[in-house]
């Protein structure tokens, strides 16, 4: 009788993961959604980093209602070392594979019949990789069911059952050292899904504010000395203010995760004054300048409004640049207050005006404001002009254009108009 090796093991594994994983999606037994999923063996993804394709295992593409493409990738890795346990150079590998898999929302899921080392399970936690194993022909084990397993807690029933220390009992999923009872738990976690969706049809009470209260409130804030010079505003001494008078803390060495598909550049929390800006910004750059201006803003206009019924606000690059496609008309009110201050915080008014003219003159501007269309000469002036402003002041081109609009220095038939700021 011909022996079988060890990669035609692997292959007969993975199959068998296939087929059971094809038929729990079919029957809605799984963590996924069987209606909004599709599952694949040996499909291709394409790598940024090796410019070629990535084959793995086994996929599940879940795509929400009206998505284009799908909304989350779960990727399948499939290992069969019989009495050994998982070796961490497969948890290394894996995590290398996932990381170079284009897109967002790309997850990791380990599916073995052997068990783990608790050192593979700490760097399988810390990577964020799901974990399973095949026992019975059932993938997932108990890990919430608190009677089965006397007082231990959440991670140590994990730690129990996929170390090999006892057997799983249910179909519970475990992803990132954490168990999940059905899809929409799952999806909540992945921030695919709003955490509170009933909090969108909220209509806050949000006060209107023309540019020249919003002004006046940021003039308060940067103090009368320095609103005499024309040097960009010192956004480290309106924090000092902060953390002084208010006890506000700032937060700028962590990464701030996803929204759906769109990254967190700044949140606000309220029940304890703090600041967030991702650590993925560049310091003091034009980004995370203008991010944090308008997280203060938030707090500076927004926070008494908001406490009520948020514990905090996150803002993703719709936010910050302008992109707001909230249905909400108090929160788009919000955010398009928050991005106002922000420009006013980091070019006040007098010295933004004393610039402006002064690069119009340089460059010739005709009739005291610019015209931005599809017309090339226009362009290029707008962008002469703009860029010497933003070199002043330290701020990103973006930024410049609200000003410039909100001033009445600027006509953009591209978008944005006076009314939409102000409204």
């Amino acid at each position: 009788m011909k022996k079988i090796s060890s990669v035609e093991k692997g292959d007969i594994f993975e199959k068998e993961v296939f087929e059971l994983l094809k038929s729990k999606l079919s029957n809605d037994e799984l963590f996924l959604n069987g209606k909004m999923s599709k599952i694949f063996h040996k499909k291709a993804y394409y790598s940024r980093d090796r410019e070629s394709n990535i084959i793995v295992d086994i996929a599940i593409e879940t795509t929400m209602p009206n998505a284009n493409g799908y909304s989350i990738l779960t990727v399948f890795e499939c290992k069969n070392y019989g009495e050994n346990t998982v070796p961490i150079s497969d948890i290394e590998e894996f995590a290398l594979k996932l990381s170079q898999i284009a897109g967002y929302n790309v997850k990791g899921v380990m599916i073995t019949s052997s068990q783990y080392s608790s050192n593979t399970l700490t760097l399988a936690r810390n990577k964020g990789i799901g974990l399973y194993r095949l026992f019975q022909k059932e993938l997932t084990p108990d890990t919430n069911r608190k009677s089965r397993f006397g007082e231990q807690s959440i991670s140590e029933n994990v730690e129990a059952v996929i170390c090999g220390e006892t057997s799983p009992t249910n179909r519970d999923y475990i992803f990132d050292y954490r168990s999940f009872d059905n899809i929409l738990s799952y999806f909540l976690y992945l921030n695919i899904i709003d955490q509170k969706p009933k909090e969108r049809e909220i209509e806050l009470k949000v006060p209107f504010l023309s540019l020249s209260e919003i002004e006046q409130i940021s003039e308060q804030m940067i103090g009368n000395s320095l609103l005499e010079t024309v040097q960009p505003t010192s956004l480290a001494s309106i924090c000092s203010k902060l953390e002084k008078e208010c006890g506000m803390k700032f937060i700028i060495d962590e990464d701030l995760g996803y929204s759906g598909s769109k990254e967190i550049l700044g949140k606000i929390s309220f029940s304890s004054p703090c600041i967030y800006i991702t650590k993925n910004l560049k310091s003091d750059g034009h980004r995370w300048r203008f991010t944090l201006a308008h997280e203060i803003g938030h707090h500076i206009l927004h926070s008494k409004i908001l406490s009520k019924t948020y514990q905090e606000a996150i803002d993703t690059e719709n936010s910050i640049d302008n992109e707001i496609v909230l249905d909400n008309k108090s929160l788009k009110r919000i955010e398009f207050q928050a991005n106002i201050f922000a420009s006013a915080l980091l070019m006040p008014a007098k010295s933004f005006l004393q610039v402006t003219q002064i690069a119009f003159s340089q460059n010739r501007v005709n009739r005291g404001r610019l015209y931005l269309d599809n017309q090339p000469c226009n362009r290029d002036l707008f962008y002469r002009v703009a860029n010497e402003i933003s070199t002043h002041f330290n701020v990103s081109i973006e930024a410049v254009k609200y000003r410039l609009i909100a001033h009445n220095l600027m006509e953009n038939h591209n978008g944005m108009s006076l009314r939409d700021i102000l409204n």
